[in-house]
């Protein structure tokens, strides 16, 4: 029988999401925490495309997501939307589903879309469909702390979930030892220099912001409060049903967003939004004054031996090299890379210079 597609719209996200028949799914196209976030995007209008839905005898056999942004060149905004989460049920692969998706998601965004963390598969399918311009790739650093090879393995094979408890116990003894050595290690910041946290953004973070935002998609105050107030992760009992029926990240029992401010001489030098999970650390955003990205590394460091977080992963150009040129506690690191894509009709509207923010795209929210 031929696949039918059908859209859910960001107006209709909340109403349906509450509906029966999303409650009779045997498969969650986006999880309820996943959707009402995008239902209160600040950048979306009610008739922008939020999900785009592959049916099969009323079955659904693949969906992709959408989150309308908006990207800047010389202060004017260009309506974009970005590729997320895109599914095709296994017995249904190879029959042009994936591409089908992609087709109605042109169409619906008048041929304006982005796309990042996608998977290798999705990436020859980009490249066949001859669509799509390379916006940028980022080199990026993920940083060990300490050891964490219960949960590193596991994630790499399911064969190692049997060793679990082993590498849990092999984890504990080093990391007790050279919680010793970090100690001693030197991250303390200049004598007129410190650091905050606080848990949601303040009034003196928004000038600061404007006077130093560089990036493409330039998220204002209502966007960076809508990243903090609507985390795609929680530790709720609906959380945790949406888990077993949906194919990506829902349920964490330890994920959180802080905001980081840096000021020296009693003035302020940076902000970084920064989000933890299972003792891992991101930089979803930050901004500084020219020359602080040092201050901001050191920062950091003391930052993660004193809350005992075990990785750090970052884009940030500054901010690589900055931990790439200096002595640090790190036991090892590794290299990655992160590519961007964008819809050749929007190329001619990007600025001269583009730099992206590591949580821009859906980046920031798990």
């Amino acid at each position: 029988m031929a696949i039918q597609l059908s859209c859910i719209r960001i107006g209709e996200l909340a109403a349906w999401l509450d509906s029966e028949a999303f409650n009779q799914l045997k498969v969650l196209p986006i999880s309820r925490r996943r959707g009402r976030a995008h239902a209160r995007n600040p950048r979306a209008r009610k008739e922008d495309v939020a999900l785009v839905l592959a049916w099969r005898d009323d079955q659904l056999v693949g969906y992709l997501g959408l989150i309308p942004d908006l990207i800047f060149q010389d202060q004017q905004s260009k309506e974009v939307s970005w590729m997320s989460c895109i599914w095709v049920d296994p017995e249904a692969r190879g029959q042009g589903i994936a591409r089908q998706l992609l087709e109605r998601a042109y169409t619906e965004t008048n041929q304006r879309l982005l796309a990042t963390e996608f998977t290798a598969p999705a990436r020859r399918l980009y490249d066949k469909l001859g669509w799509f311009d390379e916006l940028a790739v980022k080199h990026g650093q993920r940083l060990y702390l300490r050891l964490h090879l219960a949960q590193i393995l596991p994630a790499r094979s399911p064969s190692w979930c049997k060793w679990r408890p082993a590498l849990q116990f092999l984890d504990a003894t080093f990391n007790v030892f050279y919680n010793l050595r970090l100690r001693l290690f030197d991250s303390k910041l200049p004598a007129d220099c410190r650091y905050e946290l606080i848990e949601q953004w303040d009034e003196a973070c928004w000038p600061f912001i404007a006077l130093h935002q560089n990036s493409l998609t330039q998220r204002d105050r209502s966007a960076l409060e809508w990243v903090v107030q609507n985390p795609w992760l929680g530790d709720q009992p609906e959380d945790q049903a949406d888990a077993a029926r949906y194919h990506f990240s829902v349920y964490s029992t330890d994920f959180s967003f802080q905001v980081l401010k840096l000021w020296q001489a009693e003035q302020l030098r940076g902000i970084a939004l920064i989000g933890t999970r299972d003792c891992t650390l991101k930089i979803p955003y930050l901004w500084s004054t020219k020359g602080a990205e040092s201050l901001m590394r050191r920062s950091l460091i003391d930052l993660m031996i004193k809350n005992n977080w075990t990785t750090m992963t970052l884009y940030q150009p500054e901010m690589v090299t900055q931990f790439q040129q200096h002595r640090t506690p790190f036991l090892f690191q590794k290299a990655f890379e992160r590519a961007y894509l964008i819809t050749k009709p929007l190329t001619p509207h990007l600025p001269a210079k583009i730099y992206i923010q590591d949580g821009d795209g859906d980046c920031a929210f798990t």
